[in-house]
């Protein structure tokens, strides 16, 4: 090798290192950013509410809907054109219903009712984010405070038995995310929540024939819950 063609190579090394460290290229290798948002949401709720019990069998379902309000935080890292980010919302109220217990409505009218107390959602979300949009898809826990209620069975339309638990199950969702201002954006989307099957047992208020020992007895009832719901809102992003 000659001492020219050395001098070349060394300057050609020397010219790829200059490229490598230009502002351009810092700029390209500088770690993702983040953004933190808070906001309020308007959700229709649509509840689907299925009632089996164990020894006797099914006693009907009760769809219900409405519209409710809650509240929002997150975070998005942003990854170029894509994003990665986790979302948490809360609403203190959510929708009720009851219908006509298919067993025990022969002498005194017996309904089966359910009623949320409030709903929270913990999800991770990702997608893709464009010209002031942002598309995205979730996925991740949810939870219910619910109250069942038996109303009739011994007198028409007072509570026979209740029970208040907290219902765990997961959701899937999708949405899009609009800016209207550097720190303002609104969006639309929609989560579907699976609840499953879960054994409730209500307790025997008085002693009774068909139900056995006042508070000792319990009557094991399967549970069913299902929502889709559709929220609008707004997020302050910074």
């Amino acid at each position: 090798m000659n001492k020219n063609s050395a001098i070349m190579r060394l300057a050609t090394c020397g010219l790829f290192l200059a490229a490598c460290s230009s502002p351009a290229a810092l700029a390209q290798s500088a770690p993702p950013s983040g953004t933190f948002y808070a906001g309020a949401h308007a959700t229709y709720d649509k509840d689907s509410n299925l009632w089996d019990d164990v020894a006797v069998g099914y006693l009907g379902e009760h769809s219900s809907d409405g519209v409710h309000f809650g509240a929002q935080l997150g975070y998005d890292l942003d990854l170029g054109p894509l994003f990665v980010g986790a979302v948490a919302t809360f609403r203190p109220n959510g929708v009720s219903g009851e219908h006509k217990d298919l067993q025990f409505s022969d002498n005194i009218p017996q309904y089966d009712r359910s009623d949320e107390k409030w709903n929270a959602q913990f999800a991770g979300r990702a997608g893709v984010s464009t010209a002031g949009f942002r598309l995205y898809g979730k996925t991740g826990l949810a939870l219910s405070r619910k109250r069942y209620t038996i109303i009739g069975y011994l007198v028409e339309n007072e509570v026979f038995s209740s029970k208040t638990t907290t219902r765990s199950g997961w959701l899937l969702g999708a949405g899009v995310e609009r800016d209207l201002a550097p720190h303002i954006a609104v969006f639309i989307d929609y989560t579907h929540a699976d609840y499953g099957y879960r054994t409730v047992n209500f307790s025997c208020p008085t002693a009774d024939s068909a139900c056995g020992p006042a508070g000792s007895s319990v009557i094991p009832i399967r549970l069913d819950d299902k929502t889709g719901n559709v929220s609008v809102g707004f997020n302050l992003r910074f």
